[in-house]
């Protein structure tokens, strides 16, 4: 179906209420798109788009819902385009289409948007000129993208520790990070996290319901000062499975995120190694591992489930998370506003790119001895989708959420999304970390990435007989 004939011929002169129609029409596309895993999740926010044709916000919108979904994301371009068409100073669509263009690796499109979007006076502010700078360095235009990271730190001010806290103030030290300033990069992060050189952070209620420092000690009885394993899904995942009888090793404790049964299942079990962490943020993942989970948390030995303010707040009332009330104490919980990193007015409060950097923030909260990285590739090569690792490890096997994986269409949005994610965490995942110990007074663990060719940069890469060597001292 063309959903811009779609728009552009559809009355709604029938219409009794068409600002309450949209607006239900959107609760239900998000309400489905949630949850559904079908396209035709989408068809409710095509129909409210289809009401206000030409009205900039309303495409907005419906475009921003369309970004649920792989298949949807060109149409979303195309929507945002269409705005532009309407408004092309439209501020939102302008930001969006440079997100986008980044994401599938326009560079040079990326570049136009975001100056298009700074040239208006009112949204030429940190963000937008991060936006900007990060378009312009993965263009090739190295110096042009250090003059806006230097007009990111000159119009932040961190002396004064009130104003320190509060956002964007964070966004200093990862412009001053990116631009190569170590010293001013780390003075803005002492500023932002300690008072008289000692780190602080704060816990409001409304936000951290239990309190911070019982969560540190729970977790710490599974982690502290011992070796972490954390096992993504990327095809070189198959390293390790060769050599699972490693991760056997007393001292190990392993945690996964989104392929749980395929871990724990094919390569932890069979060699008697045992889960004792699972991580996640998105409340239809957590649905769907909520069996293995409530296994888990009810383990004769010490476990922890990490999860997302947004996972259990919008699961809550499934009756298939019931269980988690019975286990308060083995929960770890976070939030995830958005991609900036923590600061002591949000001490939980991660970057939210990928369930990956959710996870190892917690973890090193934990003390651990060190941390190793396995199946964290964030790269696509030589993709066949007749083979059966492209994208992820077993990726055909139907405990990983339903998606026809011989779709042109959705293996190139894994593509670009797992290139998307590598830039994002390798922007912030340093500082991030940096901050995190120094507002909580506590020396970060060395962390190893079990993938030598890993697009992932700021930790050690390593192959898994070295690995192999470093457990064993």
């Amino acid at each position: 179906m063309n959903k811009f004939k779609l728009m552009d011929e559809v009355s709604a002169t029938d219409q009794e209420d068409i600002p309450k129609t949209i607006e239900k029409l959107f609760r239900s596309a998000l309400d489905r798109t949630l949850m559904d895993l079908d396209d035709g999740a989408l068809e409710p926010a095509f129909q409210a788009m289809a009401l206000a044709p030409n009205d900039p916000e309303i495409l907005c919108k419906g475009a921003s819902i369309l970004c649920r979904r792989g298949r949807g994301l060109q149409m979303a371009e195309e929507i945002y385009a269409r705005v532009l068409a309407i408004d092309p100073n439209y501020p939102l669509a302008l930001n969006q289409l440079a997100l986008l263009s980044t994401a599938h690796g326009k560079y040079s499109e990326a570049v136009e948007y975001s100056e298009r979007l700074i040239a208006l006076p009112e949204h030429r502010r940190p963000l937008t000129l991060l936006l900007a700078s990060r378009a312009l360095r993965l263009n090739g235009n190295l110096e042009e993208s250090k003059v806006y990271l230097r007009e990111i730190v000159d119009s932040i001010d961190t002396r004064n520790h009130s104003t320190a806290v509060r956002d964007p103030a964070c966004l200093k030290p990862v412009a001053a990070y990116l631009g190569g300033w170590e010293d001013e990069a780390e003075q803005a992060m002492r500023d932002i996290c300690c008072v008289d050189g000692e780190g602080v952070y704060f816990r409001n209620p409304d936000l951290y319901p239990v309190s911070i420092a019982e969560q540190l000690t729970q977790l710490r009885k599974v982690t502290e000062g011992r070796d972490v394993c954390i096992f993504g899904g990327g095809p070189s995942i198959k390293s390790i499975a060769e050599q699972a009888p490693l991760l056997a090793r007393d001292g190990l404790v392993h945690l996964v995120i989104n392929n749980f049964a395929i871990i724990a299942s094919d390569i932890l079990a069979p060699v008697g190694a045992r889960m004792s962490i699972a991580c996640f943020s998105h409340p239809q993942v957590l649905i769907k591992n909520a069996v293995q989970l409530k296994a888990l948390l009810e383990q004769p030995y010490p476990t922890m489930a990490m999860l997302s303010s947004f996972a259990t707040g919008k699961s809550a009332g499934r009756p298939e998370v019931e269980f988690l009330g019975d286990h308060e104490e083995q929960i770890f919980g976070f939030r995830t506003d958005n991609q900036l990193p923590p600061t002591p007015r949000y001490p939980l409060r991660f970057p939210d790119i990928n369930t990956f950097l959710l996870a190892l923030c917690a973890v090193v909260l934990g003390k651990p001895r060190r941390v190793f990285l396995f199946g964290f590739d964030q790269r696509v090569e030589d993709d066949d989708p007749s083979k059966d690792s492209g994208l992820y490890y077993k990726e055909l096997d139907e405990r990983y959420h339903a998606q026809d994986r011989s779709d042109p269409i959705l293996r190139q949005h894994v593509r670009d999304w797992v290139r998307w994610d590598a830039i994002q965490v390798n922007e912030v995942s340093v500082v991030t970390l940096r901050m995190l110990s120094l507002m909580f007074n506590i020396e970060l663990p060395m962390i190893f990435n079990v993938c030598p060719d890993s697009a992932l940069e700021g930790f050690p890469k390593i192959d898994v007989n070295k690995f192999a060597e470093i457990v064993a001292q």
